[in-house]
């Protein structure tokens, strides 16, 4: 049982590290899609 766990600790750690890091860049990525109309004030 203990071999097991040792075995794959790393692997369900880097397969969550992985998915946190995906689900982070997508948001950010829709996040920074989010263009507001500009004011006629602020316009040039």
């Amino acid at each position: 049982m203990k071999k097991i766990f040792i075995k794959a600790f790393p692997l369900v750690t880097t397969l969550l590290l992985l998915l946190a890091n995906v689900s982070s860049a997508t948001t950010n990525c829709w996040w920074g899609a989010y263009q507001p109309e500009v004011p006629e004030s602020l316009r040039k």
